[in-house]
């Protein structure tokens, strides 16, 4: 992986999708001002998550929201991805059968 898939990845994200979710929402991520991240801060929380699985050769790395990771597959191929979840929804079983 290279900065030019780094790129590719930058340039094809929708940085404007997250930002309406996110004035939607309310929500704010960048400082704890209560405003709600510009698409250049967006796009640099996203760009050093990236860097950072590349340059550490990384599984993964979250912050702001942005996950960045590597998916491999069976035949070793890696594929360098970012992802800004919408919602995120757990359930947690007990081993114990309760």
């Amino acid at each position: 992986m290279n900065s030019i898939e780094i790129s590719k990845i930058m340039e094809d994200f929708d940085f404007q999708n997250v930002q309406n979710l996110l004035k939607s929402k309310l929500l704010s991520i960048v400082g704890g001002k209560g405003e709600v991240p510009s698409i250049r801060e967006l796009e640099a929380t996203a760009y050093d998550c990236l860097s950072t699985v590349v340059e550490f050769d990384a599984l993964d790395c979250s912050t702001g929201g942005f996950i960045a990771l590597y998916l491999t597959y069976p035949s070793g191929t890696k594929q360098l991805s970012l992802i800004y979840p919408l919602e995120i929804s757990t359930e947690v079983k007990s081993s114990r059968g309760v």
